[in-house]
């Protein structure tokens, strides 16, 4: 499984971007987040954690927001979410959520709070 992002939250949990999802580690154990639990796809390209631990999962199909370990709201751009893109620059822009990247890479997000 290929990883693209990383970002921790407040208990010191890990939360990947993957090819296959969201994986979290919780100390020595993974629990793995994937189409089946939600998310609008299954490559995950960039992963941010807000200061209530809420984890922002960003895919080529939508914003996965994740609390809990559990998948409780997706944008997509018929609920939301724009999109724009200039060259190799995609910029994803929510209410809550702005993320710059390179697909597939994430060069930079930031949570509004």
């Amino acid at each position: 499984m290929k990883s693209w992002s990383i970002d921790a939250d407040s208990k010191g949990n890990l939360h990947f971007g993957t090819s296959g999802g969201v994986s979290i580690k919780r100390g020595n154990e993974f629990v793995n987040l994937s189409l089946q639990d939600g998310l609008p796809a299954e490559k995950v390209y960039s992963v941010a954690v807000d200061k209530h631990d809420r984890v922002f999962a960003g895919t080529v199909k939508g914003l996965a927001i994740i609390e809990n370990e559990k998948v409780v709201d997706v944008i997509t751009k018929e609920n939301g979410l724009s999109q724009m893109k200039f060259g190799d620059w995609v910029w994803i822009i929510t209410k809550h959520f702005i993320s710059a990247q390179v697909q597939p890479v994430s060069i930079f997000t930031i949570i509004i709070k």
